[in-house]
C-alpha cells in the first residue's frame, strides 16, 4: 500500500515521503485507514474539535493491532499529535511527537537520517516553539533540514525540504534571527512556486510566514500587498470560515493597526474573532491571541472599558493553556494592567503589573541562559523592554501609594542585568553540576570565548584581516552552537520562584542604609488616544526615576522623579567633560591651581546634583526618619558613569562627607541565593598582579620601567574586532602592590602571591581558584557603547555575512555582549596575537566574558587598581556591564573599581588607606569612605583644596 503523510507543519496538506516505497512492516489496517481519512479530512477542514475523537480511536487502534514498525502507527501519532496541537493541547501533542520521531529513528525500514522523519520533528518543533523552548525547538528544525537536504532522493530543491525550511524559519523569526529567516522563506517559496504553481494553498502559506516576518521586522511596506494575496488564496483554498484565513485576517489588520489605519483594521479584527470563536474551543490559544489583539485595536482608539475584559478573557485562557511562565502569557497581562490604568483603576492594574511581571522573571530564568547573546538582546530589548516601561510608568504615576510604589520597586529589581547573568548561570550550572556533557560543552564554550576574544586582537589592517574574519565568523557560529547544546543539556527550570521580592530586599538591607534603584525609562502616557492615520504611540521622553527603599519596619518605598533623562545624560557628559579636562597635562588644575579647579568643577556638577543625589538623599532621609548612613545604589544609563562620592550638596561639602555610598547592579545582589551558593569559602592565597610589562614577549621576559597613567582611551572598532591601542607601563603600581601587602595579609590571613612584569599574565589569573582577595593594578579599557537603530530598536545584518549573524548596532556592527567590549591589559598585551586559532588564547587581553568563566567564588574583594574599569556598556534597562559586573558574576563579593585615568601616587595613598581600614573591621563602602574622607581632609589642609580627581574614581560595587 502506498500512503501520504499529509501533515507536515505549519504548512498544513504537504504530501510528505511516500512511505510504501520503502516498504511498511506489515499489512495496514482497513478500518485504521479509514479513520484516518475521516480525521484527516476533518483536520484539514479546520474541525479539530471533531476530528480529535476520531484520530484518537485509529490511534489507540493502530498501537493495538499493528506491529510495532507499522507506519500506520506514525501517522496516527502525528495526526493525533497535529490535531492536539490545533486544539492548543502542546504537551500532549509534545509526548505523540516525541513518540513518532522515536518510531523513525527505531524502525529498521527508516532510521534516524531517513527524510521520513522530517515531518515528526517540524512538528516537535513547532510546539517546542508554542512552549518557549527555542534551543530545542532550533535543534529538531535544524535537523529536519539536515536529513532532507542530505538524501540522495530528496535533497536541497525538494518541496518536502521547503516546508523543513519553513518550520526553522519560524523558530528563527521568534528568536529575531531575522536575516536569516528571512533567507529560508525565500528559497522555499522559490521551491514551491515551481512544485506547486504560485496560486497554490502551500505557496500560500509560504507568503503568510514572509508577511510575519516583515511584520515583526517593521518592513510594512514589504508585509502590506502579501496579506491581500494569502487571503484570497487561502479563501479559495479552505472557505471563508477556516481557521488558517481567520489567521491570516487578524494579521492583515493588525498591521493596519500598527500603520495607524483603524478604521480598516477593526472588521478585519473582529471577523478573525469571529471566526476563531466559532471553528476552535473556547479554551484555545489562537482564541486568547485574537482577543488580545482586538483589545489593543480599542485601546489604541481610546475604548479600554471595551478592551479591559478582552484582555482579562486572553489572560485566563493563556494561563490556562501556556502557563505562568509564558511570554504570551504576560503580554495579555501587560495589555490588562495598561487598560485598568486607563481607567483609573489603579490597583487593578498594579495587580495585573505584578503577575505580568512575575510572569515574565520565571520565562527569562529559563529561557534566557539556553539562548546567544543576541538573542537575549532580541528579547529583552525588542519584546519586553516596552511592557516594563510601561510598568515602571505605573509605578511613577502613582508615586505617593505605598502600596504601588513597593511593587514596582520589585518589578525593577527583577528585571536588571538578567542577560548578564544567565551567561554566567550557563558557566556556573555546568561546573558545579553532575552531568560530565554540561561541563565539556561549558568548557568548549569558553574555549571558544577565548579564541575570539585574541583572534579579535589580531586583525590590525585590511590586508590581513579576510583570513582572521572568516575565523571569527565561524567561531561565533561555534559559540552559538555550543550555547544552544548547553542549553539542552542543562534544565534551566529552577525548583524555585526566581523572584527577590522587595520585601526580602529590605530585610536584607543593614541597619541605616537605603537602597535606592535608578531606572532611566520611556514614560507611557495612560490616557493616549490615537488619531486615525496616526501609529499608536503612547510614550513620552525618557525621564530617569529613583525607587527610595529603605530597611524592613522602616518607612514605605518611594519613587522620586529626578527628571528629563535628555537633560540629566547631558549635565552628565559636561560634568565628565570638565574632570577629563582638568585632569590634562594643561587642565586647570596645573594652570589654575588645584583649588580654582576644584570651584569649577563644583559649578559643573551642581545642576546634576540637584537633580540627582540631593532629592535622592532628601527622599532617603524622609523614608529611614534620619540620615542615612549608607546609601546602596543600582544606577541605570548614563547614571553609572557618575562619581556620586563627589556630587556637591546644599552645604558645600561633597556626598562622600555625609554618607557612605555602595553600587549594586540589581536589588537581587543584596539577596540573590544563587549569589550565595557562588560565593562559597576561599581555598587560595590572596593575590595581587602590578606593573605588566606590556612588551613581554614570553612569561618572565620584563622590560624597563617607565612612567604613565592608568588609562586607555575610549576607541574605535576597526574591521568589527577589538584591536587596542599600545599602552605605556605603569610603575607606581609597584609602590602600590609593597603598600597593600601587608594590609591584605592581615586581612586574609595570608600571606600574598604577587607577580609583576612578565609574571602578570592573563593566564595565570585565569588559574588562580578563589583567592580571598585580588588586586589587579594595570590598564583598564571599554570599548563604546553600541548605539542601536531608534525605529526598529535592533537594526538587521544586511551585509554579506549570509545573515548568520542577525543583530547589528547602528553602524551595520554585528551587536555583541557587552561583556566582551571591556577588560584589563597583562603581560604581552604590546605584541600582535596570533592569527592561529589553535594558539589564540593568551593576548594579555582579559575580557568580562572570560572573567565571568573564572572562580571566584569565596573572593570576598577584587579592587581594579586600573583607569575606567567601572565603565562597562550603558544599556538602560539593563544596569551597568562592565568588569565589575563580570568579577561579581564569577563569584567575588566586592569590587572597587574606577571611573576615570588615576594618578599612580595617590592611588598607591587611596588603596593602602582602604585596605588598613579593612584589616581594622571596616566594611568595604566605609573602608573607602574613610580613605576618600581622610584624603580630603588631608589635600584640604595641605593644599586648601580636594579636587575630586584625585579620590574621587574609586566606588563600590556588591556586599
Amino acid at each position: 500500500m502506498r500512503r501520504f503523510l499529509a501533515f507536515a507543519t505549519l504548512s498544513s496538506v504537504l504530501a510528505c515521503w511516500v512511505f510504501g516505497a520503502t516498504g511498511s512492516a506489515c499489512a495496514a489496517d482497513a478500518e485504521v485507514n479509514a479513520l484516518l481519512d475521516k480525521g484527516q479530512s476533518l483536520y484539514d477542514s479546520g474541525k479539530y474539535a471533531e476530528a480529535l475523537p476520531i484520530v484518537e480511536q485509529a490511534a489507540a487502534l493502530a498501537e493495538r493491532r499493528l506491529g510495532a514498525h507499522d507506519v500506520d502507527r506514525a501517522m496516527a501519532l502525528l495526526l493525533l499529535g497535529r490535531t492536539c496541537t490545533s486544539m492548543g493541547d502542546f504537551q500532549r501533542a509534545h509526548e505523540l511527537f516525541t513518540r513518532s520521531v522515536a518510531f523513525f529513528e527505531k524502525a529498521p525500514q527508516y532510521g534516524p537520517n531517513h527524510p521520513t522523519i522530517y515531518a515528526s520533528l517540524n512538528n516537535l518543533a513547532e510546539v517546542y516553539q508554542k512552549l518557549g523552548d527555542y534551543p530545542m525547538a532550533e535543534q529538531a528544525a535544524r535537523r529536519g533540514v539536515a536529513v532532507n537536504e542530505k538524501h540522495p532522493e530528496v535533497g536541497p530543491q525538494h518541496f518536502q525540504t521547503a516546508a523543513a525550511a519553513e518550520a526553522l524559519a519560524s523558530v528563527l523569526e521568534g528568536k529575531g534571527d531575522y536575516a536569516e529567516a528571512e533567507d529560508l522563506l525565500q528559497r522555499a517559496l522559490t521551491i514551491k512556486q515551481k512544485h506547486f504553481g504560485a496560486e497554490s494553498p502551500e505557496v500560500a502559506f509560504t507568503l503568510h510566514q514572509l508577511a510575519s516576518l516583515y511584520y515583526n521586522k517593521g518592513d510594512y511596506d514589504r508585509a502590506l500587498p502579501l496579506h491581500p494575496r494569502v487571503i484570497a488564496l487561502r479563501e479559495k483554498a479552505h472557505g471563508p470560515d477556516h481557521p488558517r484565513l481567520a489567521i491570516s485576517i487578524n494579521n492583515y489588520a493588525r498591521l493596519y493597526r500598527m500603520m495607524g489605519e483603524y478604521e480598516k483594521a477593526e472588521p478585519l479584527q473582529r471577523r478573525a474573532l469571529r471566526i476563531l470563536q466559532k471553528a476552535l474551543p473556547a479554551g484555545h490559544p489562537q482564541v486568547a491571541h485574537a482577543l488580545s489583539n482586538v483589545g489593543e485595536l480599542l485601546m489604541s482608539v481610546g475604548k479600554n472599558d471595551e478592551a479591559r475584559p478582552l484582555f482579562q478573557e486572553s489572560a485566563d485562557l493563556r494561563k490556562k493553556a501556556l502557563g505562568t511562565a509564558h511570554p504570551l502569557t504576560a503580554t495579555s497581562l501587560h495589555n490588562l494592567a495598561v487598560a485598568a490604568a486607563g481607567l483609573g483603576d489603579w490597583q487593578a492594574a498594579a495587580a495585573a503589573a505584578d503577575d505580568a511581571r512575575r510572569t515574565i522573571r520565571r520565562y527569562v530564568a529559563r529561557v534566557l541562559p539556553s539562548l546567544s547573546d543576541r538573542e537575549q538582546i532580541q528579547f529583552l530589548k525588542v519584546r519586553d523592554e516596552a511592557n516594563l516601561h510601561g510598568m515602571l510608568s505605573l509605578g511613577l504615576a502613582r508615586a505617593d501609594d505605598p502600596r504601588i510604589a513597593g511593587l514596582s520597586a520589585g518589578w525593577l529589581a527583577n528585571a536588571k542585568s538578567v542577560g548578564q547573568e544567565a551567561a554566567a548561570e550557563r558557566v556556573l550550572v555546568a561546573r558545579e553540576g553532575n552531568d560530565p556533557a554540561a561541563a565539556k560543552l561549558a568548557d568548549e564554550l569558553t574555549g571558544v570565548r577565548r579564541q575570539l576574544a585574541a583572534l579579535r586582537q589580531a586583525v590590525t589592517s585590511s590586508a590581513d584581516s579576510k583570513d582572521l574574519l572568516r575565523k571569527i565568523d565561524e567561531l561565533e557560529q561555534q559559540e552559538r552552537s555550543l550555547i544552544r547544546s548547553l542549553g539542552i543539556a542543562v534544565p534551566w527550570v529552577e525548583k524555585d520562584d526566581p523572584w527577590v521580592g522587595i520585601d526580602a530586599i529590605r530585610k536584607a538591607l543593614p541597619a541605616g542604609s537605603v537602597f535606592v534603584d535608578i531606572a532611566r525609562f520611556a514614560v507611557r502616557d495612560f490616557a493616549h488616544v490615537a488619531r486615525q492615520g496616526t501609529p499608536f504611540n503612547p510614550f513620552l521622553p525618557a525621564r530617569y526615576a529613583a525607587w527610595i527603599v529603605p530597611p524592613a519596619g522602616v518607612g514605605d518605598v518611594r519613587v522620586v522623579d529626578l527628571g528629563d533623562a535628555n537633560r540629566i545624560d547631558g549635565l552628565i557628559d559636561a560634568a565628565r567633560a570638565k574632570l577629563a579636562a582638568h585632569s590634562e597635562p594643561q587642565g586647570a588644575i596645573a594652570t589654575a591651581g588645584e583649588g580654582a579647579a576644584e570651584k569649577e568643577l563644583a559649578a559643573a556638577m551642581a545642576p546634576l546634583a540637584q537633580l540627582t543625589i540631593q532629592p535622592i538623599l532628601k527622599a532617603a532621609t524622609a523614608v529611614a526618619g534620619a540620615a542615612p548612613k549608607e546609601l546602596v545604589i543600582s544606577a541605570d544609563g548614563a547614571l553609572w558613569l557618575v562619581p556620586f562620592a563627589a556630587l556637591p550638596l546644599e552645604d558645600g561639602r561633597y556626598a562622600i562627607e555625609t554618607t557612605a555610598l555602595r553600587l549594586v547592579t540589581s536589588g537581587r545582589d543584596l539577596v540573590d541565593p544563587a549569589a550565595a551558593e557562588r560565593r562559597s569559602k576561599a581555598v587560595g592565597k590572596p593575590l595581587i598582579m602590578a606593573a605588566p610589562d606590556f612588551d613581554s614577549s614570553s612569561p618572565g621576559r620584563a622590560t624597563g620601567p617607565g612612567a604613565g597613567r592608568r588609562a586607555v582611551s575610549p576607541i574605535g572598532r576597526p574591521l568589527t574586532t577589538h584591536r587596542l591601542p599600545k599602552v605605556d607601563p605603569l610603575p607606581g603600581t609597584l609602590d602600590e602592590a609593597q603598600a597593600v601587602a601587608p594590609s591584605v595579609g592581615l586581612l586574609a590571613d595570608a600571606q600574598p602571591d604577587v607577580f609583576t612584569g612578565a609574571d602578570a599574565t592573563e593566564a595565570r589569573f585565569k588559574s588562580v581558584s578563589r583567592p580571598p582577595v585580588a588586586i589587579l593594578a594595570t590598564h583598564g579599557f571599554f570599548l563604546p557603547d553600541q548605539q542601536l537603530e531608534k525605529k526598529l530598536l535592533l537594526a538587521l545584518q544586511r551585509g554579506n555575512d549570509g545573515g548568520s549573524r542577525g543583530l547589528t548596532d547602528s553602524q551595520g556592527e554585528a551587536l555583541e555582549n557587552p561583556l566582551t567590549r571591556c577588560g584589563l591589559l597583562f603581560a604581552g598585551c604590546n605584541r600582535a596575537a596570533s592569527s592561529s586559532a589553535s594558539d589564540a588564547t593568551e593576548d594579555g587581553v582579559l575580557t568580562g566574558l572570560e572573567i565571568i568563566g573564572c572562580d571566584l567564588r569565596g573572593t570576598k574583594l577584587v579592587v581594579l587598581s586600573a583607569c575606567q574599569t567601572g565603565l562597562g556598556d550603558v544599556a538602560p534597562g539593563q544596569g551597568v556591564s562592565g568588569l565589575r559586573q563580570a568579577f561579581q558574576l564569577a563569584g567575588a563579593r566586592s569590587v572597587v573599581s574606577t571611573l576615570w585615568s588615576v594618578p599612580d601616587r595617590e592611588t598607591a595613598e587611596l588603596s593602602a588607606a582602604m585596605f588598613a581600614n579593612l584589616a581594622a573591621g571596616k566594611t568595604t563602602s566605609d573602608a573607602l569612605r574613610q580613605a576618600q574622607v581622610d584624603m580630603i581632609n588631608a589635600r584640604r589642609r595641605q593644599r586648601e583644596a580636594a579636587h575630586p580627581i584625585f579620590w574621587a574614581s574609586f566606588n563600590v560595587t556588591g556586599q
